[in-house]
């Protein structure tokens, strides 16, 4: 009896250290496959090389966020159709070996991005991502064990995809602190006090003049620090997950707004900002597609005809922050519909404009003077509209769409509002 209890607390033990393990790799890897297909892609193909080191051998460099970001991105991408490759948490080796292997993934892509998450920091004006085996006791320990980010600029270089230049996107979210416990000469480098030999904090400027229709993202400005965020993502990251999905906003207008949101929520302290090369719009959702007759002129509303519906809308306003550009242009004679979903009324106070949260309460021109606080501001061009539940009416301007909450008072209204925004045009017989 007593072996055969030796035995089982010895296959109890193998067992327990074979899912210890399984979950230990589960951590570190992202699953490799295909993501959903849909029709706004136009059969383009997608790849994408997903990266986050967080959890690094000298536990002093260890980072909260990287391997959620990454995780999260790359589920993200796949709802986009892309195909995710990539692992978290690579030592030098491994890192190196996934810019190697590029050319093999991108023979026939349309569009490359690739994302890493982690320590990054600049050493004579050339960047380097820091493995998480790397250690680092002095300033030419850097070149020799991390990983210079041109090597994956040098793989990205001459790829095509059926003829046609593929358009790379280049998302560093990197530089989140000081990384290492070196002597203090060299802390006082990478704290950007430049000395000899020019180590600084941040990532340096990256020349793409040979890298065409490229766009690299940064999460902070170079030569600055990025937020590594309180919460499950950095606030760089966090930011993008909440932009990168709306349907019909350009790559470039996406970043722009990532932009807005991690300069407010910083306080200005993280400022993200991008350089391109880009030679063609790209689209994480392409917008939808406008069947419709050329809009109607202002003399011709009473035109017999039908009314067709070109776009539908929906949107999360939020009371911390000033108009809202929805992206959507409104043409003279298009019937604009402005609802206030049931989940998000808002709480309507006393009569008069404050204007949109944030905004200037003293605007001599108070514009929607009758507008109760609370309720929504839709600006089309230069007029102002009121939407206390729902605002239908045919437009005779032309201008884009901007709204917002009319509230000064933050505290009265807090969250977001559900907006849903349809665009009607006539149709002749």
């Amino acid at each position: 009896m007593k072996i055969y209890k030796t035995i089982n607390v010895i296959l109890f033990l193998l067992v327990a250290g074979y899912f210890h393990n399984l979950v230990a790799q589960n951590v570190n890897k992202l699953d490799r496959g295909i993501g959903k297909r849909a029709d706004n892609v136009g059969g383009e193909r997608r790849i994408a090389l997903i990266i986050g080191n967080g959890i690094y051998d000298d536990s002093e460099l260890s980072l909260n966020n990287p391997v959620n970001d990454a995780l999260d991105m790359s589920n993200k991408l796949r709802d986009l159709q892309f195909e995710v490759i990539g692992s978290n948490n690579l030592n030098k080796q491994s890192l190196e070996r996934e810019f190697k292997n590029l050319p093999s993934y991108l023979s026939d892509a349309k569009v490359f991005l690739f994302y890493y998450a982690g320590h990054g920091v600049q050493v004579d004006g050339e960047n380097y991502l820091v493995p998480v085996d790397a250690r680092i006791s002095k300033t030419d320990d850097i070149k020799e064990r991390a990983v210079n980010l041109r090597l994956l600029l040098t793989e990205l270089q001459g790829q095509s995809s059926g003829g046609r230049e593929r358009i790379n996107i280049i998302i560093l979210d990197a530089c989140r602190n000081n990384p290492f416990n070196i002597s203090q000469p060299l802390m006082r480098e990478l704290g950007g006090q430049r000395t000899v030999r020019s180590t600084s904090q941040g990532l340096a400027k990256i020349e793409i003049s040979e890298l065409t229709n490229t766009l690299i993202a940064y999460s902070t400005q170079t030569d600055s620090l990025a937020s590594d965020g309180v919460g499950r993502n950095g606030l760089y990251t966090a930011s993008l997950l909440a932009e990168i999905d709306r349907k019909g906003r350009k790559l470039l207008e996406v970043f722009q707004q990532v932009r807005g949101e991690v300069e407010r929520k910083s306080n200005k302290k993280q400022i993200p900002w991008e350089l391109s090369s880009l030679k063609e719009d790209f689209y994480f959702i392409k917008p939808d597609p406008v069947h419709s007759p050329s809009p109607v002129p202002p003399s011709d509303y009473g035109s017999e005809g039908r009314w067709a519906v070109t776009t539908v809308r929906s949107y999360d306003l939020k009371t911390s922050r000033n108009l809202f550009d929805t992206g959507l242009v409104i043409q003279a004679g298009t019937a604009v519909t402005i609802k206030i979903a049931n989940s998000g009324k808002v709480n309507l106070g006393s009569t008069g404009y404050v204007g949109p949260a944030g905004g200037d309460a003293d605007d001599k021109a108070k514009p929607a003077q009758d507008c109760k606080t609370g309720a929504v501001i839709a600006r089309i061009g230069e007029s102002f509209y009121c939407v206390k539940e729902v605002f239908d009416q045919i437009i005779k301007t032309t201008g884009p769409l901007w709204l917002g909450i009319n509230e000064s008072n933050l505290a009265d209204n807090t969250g977001s509002y559900a907006v849903k925004v349809q665009l009607q045009q006539l149709q002749r017989y």
